[in-house]
């Protein structure tokens, strides 16, 4: 997403939570 290319920390953090998937954070992207 756009977003990311902003915040170049957030695709680490995302990236994490999509493997959680269970993470009310990592269906916010």
């Amino acid at each position: 997403a756009a977003e990311r290319a902003f915040h170049p920390e957030l695709v680490v953090y995302n990236a994490g939570t999509d493997i959680l998937d269970g993470d009310p954070l990592g269906r916010l992207k």
